[in-house]
Formats: structure tokens, sequence, C-alpha cells
């Protein structure tokens, strides 16, 4: 009766079969709003929030401060845009054992590369849902940001193509200097990294604006039919992300405290005073900010995967060509989608 699922696998095509609990039937006002705000937008559909943060997390920017200075940056002043970005990984790209082949690179990207995508069409200054559901993935900004892909690996030559595969692994073993990951993995890299070089984490860089996107999973509470069962799941839901759970859940993880009394906690606080890592990530939540669900996620991620592998291993990829197919596609299954869900209401099946 209560279940984590995950944010781009079907929960708008859950809500639309009819058998999600709208969150403000159970949770109040004052319960909602101790959760973060921009977490919250991952889990909206229809102006409505269906599915509660839970296990949450953020992408940030990994740094290995050692090369850093081999390389004459200042680790502490690290990369806050785009074009930053690119001027240390030019500075941090090179051969070192001079065979003629580059084996040290400025910038990485774990295999999930769809959600770094996501947060740089925003900070692009464009929307990937619009308000009123409307999905748009070929916008000037969509293209910007792969074209930022494209460059990195062909004219700016600071990332190898399709390194992304193996990318966590890379950076850890320090082939690259910075790496797009997830601030979940905190824990596993401290302890791999160890003491083979200075581990750092900033901020995602910003182009136009400054949006961070929001990763892992959130819980909803099912309609049963029953009410005494609906009620006890949602008590425990609650539960869940009550103080103390989300302070264990962030000791015991990387994941973030989702609710700011968890973020408040002496424990919480103790930690982000013993660790900079920690308090940069927790730092990095004000300017989370992501795009609403869609019954077309998976669709998106799919076709933003096909495309950055497009461009990284094609020189002459043209960013618009892939991202309007992609745009077709998406349109198309949208058309589909909306006629059988307007049916369905039809029938009186479902909420349609």
């Amino acid at each position: 009766d209560v279940a984590q699922v995950g944010q781009r696998y079907g929960i708008p095509q859950m809500i639309d079969a009819g058998v999600v609990t709208p969150v403000e039937a159970y949770m109040s006002t004052e319960e909602m709003d101790n959760i973060h705000d921009g977490l919250w937008s991952r889990y909206e559909y229809n102006g409505e929030r269906y599915a509660v943060p839970f296990s949450s997390s953020t992408p940030g920017l990994w740094i290995n401060a050692t090369l850093f200075e081999e390389a004459g940056l200042d680790p502490e002043n690290p990369p806050q845009t785009w074009d930053e970005v690119v001027e240390a990984g030019q500075a941090l790209t090179a051969d070192t054992d001079g065979d003629g082949e580059i084996d040290q690179w400025g910038l990485g990207t774990c295999a999930d590369i769809p959600w770094y995508m996501r947060p740089m069409v925003l900070q692009a200054g464009g929307t990937l849902v619009a308000d009123d559901g409307t999905v748009s993935v070929n916008s000037p900004e969509s293209v910007e940001m792969l074209t930022f892909f494209q460059d990195a690996v062909h004219t700016n030559e600071i990332m190898p193509a399709m390194g992304h595969q193996t990318a966590e692994e890379d950076f850890v073993n320090g082939t690259f200097g910075m790496l797009f990951c997830s601030t979940s993995v905190r824990a596993t890299f401290q302890e791999t990294v160890g003491d083979s070089f200075d581990l750092q984490v900033a901020h995602l860089p910003e182009n136009e604006q400054r949006a961070v996107g929001v990763g892992g999973n959130g819980l909803i509470a099912i309609e049963t039919g029953d009410d005494a069962r609906q009620e006890a799941a949602q008590t425990f839901l609650k539960w869940m992300i009550d103080t103390d759970q989300m302070v264990n859940l962030a000791m015991n993880s990387g994941y973030v405290p989702v609710t700011q009394s968890a973020l408040e906690d002496p424990r919480i606080q103790e930690l982000i005073a013993s660790d900079p890592l920690v308090a940069t990530i927790y730092d990095q939540l004000q300017y989370v900010a992501d795009s609403s669900i869609s019954p077309a996620d998976s669709l998106i991620w799919d076709g933003f995967l096909f495309s950055v592998e497009s461009v990284q291993t094609d020189a002459s990829a043209d960013p618009q060509s892939l991202l309007d197919t992609l745009q077709e596609e998406i349109d198309a299954y949208m058309e589909t989608y909306e006629k059988h869900s307007q049916r369905r209401f039809i029938a009186g099946g479902s909420r349609g």
C-alpha cells in the first residue's frame, strides 16, 4: 500500500490509472512545507503533488583537487559556469606519459548522463515540461546543452567520447579531473579514493541561471478502496519521512535530508561541521529546480542518452536534427497517450 517509485518510470501513468492518492489528501500544508520546495518539482503532475520525496540526491561536480593543483588551478575556487568548466577542463587534459595519446581528461560524466543534461536545459533558460504538461526537447536551450557535450569531445577536447560508461571508476583511479555525478556517492567515493588524492565536490555549474536536478526516489500511497488500510499506509508513509528517519537515512547513505527539520537536527549539523563535502552538498539544496514529471519521461531519458552518444561519436552530427527527431517521437507518443487517457476517462474507468 506504500511504494517507493523511481521518478522517471511511470508515475504519471499510475496517477492516470487512478491508483495514486494525491499527497494533499493526507499531508497538511505544514508537513509539505517542511520538505525542501525544489524536491517537489519531480513529483508534481497537472498541478498536484502525488509522490513524496524520500531517498533524494542531487548531481554535483566532483573534483580531483590534487590534479587541480598540479594543473595550476585553485580547487578552493572551482568552476562556477559552463565556460569555466571548459577552461579548467583544458588545463586538466593531458598526455602524461608522452605517448601521443591523452590519458588524463578534464571532465567526465557518470553513466546516468541524461540526469545532468536535464537541469542544463533549465540552466540555459529553457523548460522541458511546461505547466500545462507540454514537453519540449528541441528548444534552443536544449540544443545549447547538447552542443556543450559535442564540443567537449570534438572542439574543446576535454572529454573522451562515450567515457561515461566507466567514468565513475576512472575518476576514483585519477583519470578525470572533474566529474558530473550524483552526490549520493559521497561515502563510496570517500572510502574508495582514500588518501590517493584530495577529493572535493562543488555545486553543479550554472549557465544563464543555476538549477540543480532532483535524483532518487519518492513514496506514493496507493488507492486500495479500503479506508482503514489507506489511512494506515498514509500514517506509515509520513513516519518514513519524519525527522528521525530522515536523519538516519542521511547519516547512513549519501542521500540528502528532504525535510528542514532533519537538516536542522543537531546530528546533521554535526555532520555538516565535520565534513566539508556534506556541507557543500547540503548547501546546494537551495538551488534545486527540475521539470515536473511527464508520461514521456522514459522517452526523454532514452532520447537524451541516444542524442549525446550520437554527438560524442560523430563530430558532424547535428544536435538540432537529433532533438527534432526526438520531439516528433514524444509528440506522437503523447497524442496517443492523451487519447487513450481520455477514452478511459469517458468510459468511467479512472481519473483520465
